[in-house]
């Protein structure tokens, strides 16, 4: 990522043009599959669509999330007093509607085959090239956390959960790793459940296998010796840190009192009063330490907090919130919300939306983080904190340099709409090649002259002698001043200056 000198660039580090070429190509089959079925000869078949269309398209839904209208009926951000121009001009609103509905991940014709091994066959091969282009891009620095969320999505699919603790509550559930000091994600697996048939290689059963394989597949592209993973209670065992240690890298995370090699004396909470802490050593090397913190509820009365560490030694105890708390678990506090701060940046100004399947929020998920992870490189290229960057700012750049391949292309295609070339002029800034005179000329011209439009439908032979025919009028265009007939005349504007 050391090259990536634009913020487009650093973009295109994670949507890298591999992922956008498989989305042309999958599309455009599912495009023809709909000709081919399509009975109804009175409307024109849809065109394939290509990667300057599919950049545009994407960014009209960063557009559309950065303006906080992802919720509304799509419909109305293509109109003039509603929506922002640079839909206008990027897209029309039918093709913006059916890109939406028919975008396409994979094969659709072997789609069946392989759903029968993995339950997220449908998008399982850019979201692994996703995957290896968020791993390779970044250098991790001494902390990161693992944990989960839950992506937002209402579609019909076999694998939605439900957590009542995460604001998605509903929809996607995400394991992945995370930069502690700054937003990244290095690595994400979706909980895809088992398949019907023979499973395939993404299928991995059990947490412990889980975070095994998140990290072996990150170890694949990154250097993670003597780093530090914080994990909460439902990753932390004495089997992942002892296999961590093996690779040189340190955890740090709370822990289920029912967890295998947990002794039965350091559970209970007889005899200890509130606030107390002790600490426990592994017997036969002392790379372990178990942390036991009891704390006053109100509901349940004293609670046996546990946190397990293969950290160096972090003893003592804070007293800034008068409850003694020990070191340990502060440092817990301060490394466990990285994912939390990534699931929070997403849904600020998230592209998620509703949709025909649920492949398109899985796509959500990756452009959102896309985004991020970008904010985060061109930051750092910049030597800014990454956390003060404003995400807005760098959303709209996206925006504008995704769409503006398509404005350029747009306005030299034949036959575009003037209004629709002057909503690109807009958006590109750039002036009017007929502008709007400040003031309107009259309706009526003293001087009697033959019709500007009757004039240009007359070429060849005979020119002069047809132009010579053409009645003389007083009418004239209000806006460009030129002489029309009443043939030609709508709202005292020639047929030009209304188109």
């Amino acid at each position: 990522s050391i090259e990536a000198d634009t913020m487009i660039n650093c973009w295109n580090l994670f949507i890298s043009n591999d992922i956008l070429e498989n989305i042309v190509v999958h599309t455009n089959k599912k495009i023809n599959k709909n000709k081919a079925a399509s009975n109804d000869s009175t409307r024109k078949p849809a065109e394939a669509t290509n990667e300057c269309e599919i950049r545009a398209f994407i960014g009209l839904l960063y557009g559309r999330g950065l303006l906080n209208m992802n919720h509304q009926d799509y419909t109305l951000l293509f109109k003039e007093s509603i929506g922002h121009p640079v839909f206008g001009a990027a897209m029309s609103s039918g093709r913006f509607g059916y890109l939406h509905a028919n975008i396409t991940f994979d094969d659709i014709s072997t789609r069946e085959n392989r759903f029968v091994h993995d339950r997220f066959a449908a998008i399982r091969e850019i979201f692994e090239k996703f995957n290896d282009n968020c791993s390779k891009a970044l250098q991790p620095d001494a902390y990161l956390s693992l944990d989960e969320m839950i992506y937002g999505c209402k579609n019909l699919n076999s694998f939605k959960q439900y957590n009542s603790k995460k604001p998605g509550k509903y929809g996607i559930l995400l394991k992945s790793i995370n930069a502690v000091n700054y937003p990244y994600t290095f690595r994400a697996v979706v909980h895809a459940g088992k398949p019907t048939g023979d499973p395939g290689p993404y299928y991995v059963p059990g947490i412990a296998p889980t975070v095994k394989r998140l990290i072996t597949d990150l170890l694949t592209y990154v250097d993670l010796e003597g780093r530090n993973i914080t994990m909460d209670r439902l990753y932390t065992s004495i089997e992942i840190i002892d296999w961590l240690l093996t690779k040189n890298v340190t955890v740090v995370g709370t822990v289920m009192a029912n967890k295998k090699g947990i002794p039965n004396e350091l559970k209970k909470t007889q005899g200890r009063i509130p606030n107390s802490y002790k600490v426990f050593w592994e017997a036969d090397n002392g790379k372990l330490t178990l942390h036991s913190y009891v704390v006053q509820t109100k509901s349940k009365g004293l609670k046996n907090v546990l946190a397990l560490s293969s950290m160096p030694s972090l003893l003592g105890i804070t007293e800034d919130d008068g409850k003694d708390k020990p070191a340990i678990l502060k440092f817990y506090d301060f490394s466990k919300g990285g994912t939390g701060i990534v699931g929070q940046q997403t849904e600020s100004y998230t592209v998620n939306t509703k949709s025909r399947g649920w492949t398109m929020a899985v796509f959500s998920y990756m452009l959102d983080v896309a985004r991020i992870n970008a904010q985060t490189i061109c930051s750092m290229q910049k030597q800014l904190d990454p956390r003060k960057t404003l995400s807005f700012n760098f959303g709209w750049e996206i925006v504008m340099c995704l769409i503006t391949p398509q404005l350029y292309r747009r306005k030299t295609m034949h036959g575009m709409p003037t209004s629709t070339i002057r909503k690109i002029n807009v958006v590109l800034n750039v002036p009017d090649e007929n502008p709007t005179p400040n003031e309107a000329f009259p309706t009526h011209n003293n001087a009697r002259k033959r019709c500007a439009t009757c004039s240009k439908m007359n070429y060849g032979p005979g020119y002069m002698d047809a132009c010579s025919k053409i009645p003389k009028v007083t009418n004239q265009c209000t806006r460009c001043g030129k002489a029309v007939c009443k043939a030609h005349i709508v709202v005292q504007h020639c047929k030009n200056c209304t188109h």
